[in-house]
């Protein structure tokens, strides 16, 4: 890990420890769906390059994928804890609750948006997951055909949130998901 990242305090806390356990089954699932020869290159990885931090902090992107045509695609990981499978949402940080600063609904610029919540079953794999194309998604929410709520966080983080239902996104938004096996729909 960089130095620069070393430093930060939010590397030592239990949502960054499940957030790297869960990398492998990520990766996993990125590569079958995109081939075995994709490269993953993650904020905080040694790969990182330290120009690279401001796609983080200016448009919410924390991973790329390398594909072998030359190609890169940009993603926004949301890796969560099985004791919020419940919910079934795909959440976006909004405002901060004390500053009302915007956060990553008013910048993500990301082209794929994964989320995943680790199973009950097996730690470090997942049991809802989706991969959405970012951009159809923000197409999608601007013709009216996504339903975003909003909520207060309730777990001592700062930040409100926007979300919507993962079984509610359209189908057409949904490059792959864990619903789509289960159901062997379209979806």
């Amino acid at each position: 890990m960089p130095k620069r990242l070393k430093d930060d305090p939010f590397e030592k806390t239990q949502r960054r420890r499940q957030d790297r356990r869960l990398r492998p089954a990520a990766d996993r699932l990125y590569r079958e769906i995109w081939g075995d020869g994709i490269g993953i290159v993650r904020l905080g990885d040694a790969a990182w390059p330290a120009d690279w931090d401001v796609l983080d902090k200016a448009l919410g992107i924390d991973t790329i994928i390398k594909f072998q045509n030359g190609l890169i695609g940009t993603v926004q990981e949301k890796f969560l804890s099985h004791s919020c499978a419940g919910y079934r949402s795909l959440t976006v940080a909004y405002r901060n609750q004390f500053t009302g600063t915007e956060l990553s609904w008013f910048k993500l610029a990301t082209q794929f948006f994964f989320v995943g919540y680790e199973s009950g079953d097996k730690e470090g794999q997942f049991g809802l997951w989706a991969l959405v194309n970012w951009p159809a998604l923000l197409l999608a929410t601007n013709a009216g055909l996504v339903a975003w709520r909003t909520n207060q966080s309730k777990t001592g983080y700062t930040a409100s949130f926007r979300y919507c239902i993962i079984d509610e996104i359209p189908v057409h938004c949904i490059v792959a998901s864990s619903l789509k096996r289960e159901a062997g729909d379209e979806r």
